[in-house]
């Protein structure tokens, strides 16, 4: 909201504080149509430095400011898609182009947080938690596959570990447990969750077991595939892996999901 109270423009770009920009963004020349698209949000793809993914997650944005003026926050949020994440919105636009590297392993909170903040909402069906038994079923194959890429991959990457943790804890707290996913958006309530993850798993050895536990919990309550990749296996799955293909300049998040 405050950033769009100070601006002295129509639109108002969020760069995240762990999201380094790359050179060739500030080359980019978008043309927006003020009447038909007055009230979208665009979206450029982030490349998460500990998994390899790259899509919408921690990336650019560029919003309209009487959008970001009044949006609510998410603790504030009166739908349960909003209450996780702005990006199941009719007018937000997922570019093609990857512009950023999302940095998400400066602490060991940090990882875990973006870790289980993931594991949270690409368990979601459009912002919705479907019934456990359909969670193969209702949730699109591309958000399985980069779930299943944060469950298993960037144990090469410093803190890493912590963010595998924290994407299969938020998946079987999720799915299994039933846990209200919207906490995720109480900030207070986060803060103190984290610290006390943080503690809890601060000895290597019973993070490890914990992140190993997990996975056997992940496969036998919701046979979902994940793999215990170790650092070597995670470099060469970085290595081999591509990021699925976007077509077109801008694509609606429902449309690339």
């Amino acid at each position: 909201n405050k950033a769009g109270q100070i601006s002295k423009t129509d639109r108002v770009f969020t760069i995240d504080g762990d999201n380094m920009v790359r050179q060739d963004f500030f080359n980019v020349v978008l043309e927006i149509d003020d009447e038909a698209q007055k009230d979208y949000v665009f979206s450029w793809c982030g490349h998460n430095v500990i998994n390899g993914l790259t899509y919408g997650n921690g990336g650019v944005k560029l919003w309209p400011k009487h959008i970001i003026t009044n949006m609510e926050s998410h603790e504030k949020a009166t739908t349960e898609q909003d209450a996780v994440d702005f990006c199941w919105m009719v007018t937000y636009f997922q570019m093609a182009d990857t512009m950023s590297d999302v940095c998400v392993n400066g602490s060991p909170e940090q990882a875990f947080r973006g870790g289980y903040r993931e594991g949270i909402k690409l368990s979601l069906d459009q912002g919705i938690l479907p019934d456990k038994w359909e969670y193969l079923t209702k949730n699109h194959y591309k958000n399985l596959h980069r779930l299943a890429i944060w469950c298993s991959a960037g144990l090469d990457v410093k803190y890493g570990d912590w963010a595998i943790l924290g994407a299969r804890m938020g998946t079987y707290d999720t799915n299994v447990l039933r846990k209200d996913h919207t906490l995720i958006a109480d900030y207070d309530y986060m803060q103190n969750f984290c610290k006390q993850e943080i503690f809890e798993y601060a000895d290597e050895t019973k993070r490890k077991q914990a992140i190993y536990d997990y996975g056997i919990k992940l496969r036998k309550h919701l046979q979902f595939r994940i793999a215990d990749l170790d650092a070597d296996a995670s470099k060469w799955f970085k290595m081999v892996y591509t990021n699925p293909t976007r077509y077109g300049v801008m694509l609606t998040e429902r449309d690339i999901k």
